[in-house]
This record gives structure tokens, sequence and C-alpha cells, in this order.
């Protein structure tokens, strides 16, 4: 839904801006950093003293999964690179038509690439504590409103047809809960502590590598520094206050 009201944006295309595009960017960039380095993480490193004496062990497995999470991430990168930031360029009317609609095709083919282990990410957050599963959507959906907009956009004024954007959004959109039962039948034989504990340090490197090495750059693009911190900051206090209000009294 998230991805589909980033693409309903195309229905006033003229209060789009860049420095608006930017902000949101780096908002959901602070949302996923925090909640990935405060409490997924810290799931993680809880998880693994199950299964080790020492919390320094522990510490260090959470760590090797975290970057582990990175380390996918940024393989995934290199075969599938995310064109978010160019659809976002693809904005003036000099770009020729045809180019505008490879681009919004393509950003669709790669956001549904990214969105399948996403899905994976929400799903198993959820399933092993469901209290962690609300801010973790919250951060995704985010995240998931500059892709709608990645998408409708180029696709939009390419062929000026509202319907095709959306129906666009609509199909990357669906990658989400594909990944999330794709990610239960391969593993859902194998599902214990010890994997989740492995599945949440995954998880952190997954989103500050979406955080830090694609939004961020995206939205420094687009907007000034005054605005990208705010962007961060903005996304921070909304995660941390969700997260405060979750707690149990």
């Amino acid at each position: 839904m998230a991805t589909l009201v980033g693409g309903i944006a195309v229905l006033r295309p003229r209060i789009l801006g860049p420095r608006l595009l930017g902000f949101g960017l780096s908002f959901a960039a602070g949302a996923m950093v925090y909640i990935a380095l405060v409490e997924i993480l810290a799931k993680s490193t809880q998880g693994f003293y199950d299964t080790y004496a020492h919390a320094q062990q522990a510490a260090g497995a959470a760590t090797a999964a975290f970057f582990a999470g990175l380390a996918l991430m940024a393989l995934l990168g290199r075969i599938i690179p995310h064109p978010e930031d160019e659809a976002m360029a693809g904005l003036p009317d000099s770009v020729p038509q045809a180019q505008l609609r490879r681009v919004g095709v393509f950003a669709a083919m790669a956001i549904i690439a990214h969105n399948i282990p996403e899905g994976m990410v929400t799903f198993f957050a959820a399933l092993a504590e469901p209290a962690q599963g609300l801010p973790l959507v919250l951060a995704i959906a985010l995240h998931n409103i500059p892709e709608g907009l990645a998408i409708a956009i180029p696709v939009y004024f390419a062929t000026h047809r509202r319907r095709d954007a959306l129906l666009l959004c609509l199909i990357a959109a669906l990658a989400e809960p594909l990944g999330a039962v794709l990610g239960y039948l391969i593993l859902q034989p194998w599902l214990s502590p010890f994997v989740f504990a492995i599945l949440f340090g995954v998880i952190a490197g997954v989103m500050v590598y979406l955080a830090l090495l694609e939004l961020l750059p995206a939205a420094q693009k687009l907007a000034s520094p005054r605005e990208l911190a705010g962007g961060l900051i903005g996304g921070m206090a909304v995660i941390a206050t969700s997260l405060v209000l979750m707690r149990p009294a």
C-alpha cells in the first residue's frame, strides 16, 4: 500500500518537487537505521544468548550476522542496481519519453527484486515477535513510498497514462508479500531461536545498507544538508516514539 501511496503522486504531479522527495528519502533512511541498530540488532544479540555461554560470543555472532546482511545486499546491488535516484532525476520534460519509459520499467523490475527480501525481513521479524513487526512495517513503508514515486513518475511522464503507472506500482508492491510467502516456505522447517537470531542480525544489516547506500545518496542529490539532517532526525524520532509507546506498561 505504501508503494501505491508513492505512485498516487502521479495524480497530482505538480506538487512534486526534488526537495520534498529528498526529505522523504532521508526520513525513511533515519527510520530504518534507528530501528535496525537500536531494536533489531539487539534482538539478534539476545537470541544468541540462548546458544552461547558467553556474552562476547553472542555479541560476536550477532555482529557477524549483521555484516553478512550488508554483504548480501552489496552483492545484490552489484547484480541488480537500484535505479531509484536515476528515476527521480527523470522528472524534467527534456528527457525523451522512450528513455523515461525504460527507466520506469527497469525501476519496477529492480524494486521487485529488492522487495522480495524486504518481505522476508518483515515477515520473520513479526513472526518472531508480533510487537516487533509494527515499527518495522512503518520503517519499510516509509522506504516504499519513494519506490512508488521512482516507478510511477517516469512511466507517467512517458505515457501520460496514470493507470499504467499505478499498475506497475501494484505489481512491484506485490513482491513484498510474495517474499514473505517464499521465505516461510523455504525456511519454515528450520525455524528456531538460533535461526531467528541469525535472521535478526541479517535483517539489521539489510536495513542499514538500504538506508546508507541507496536512500541517502539519492536524498543528497535532491535536498540541502539541513533538510537531509531534518529528515534523518525526524525519521528516527518517529520510530523511537513508536517503540516507546509499544513497550509494555
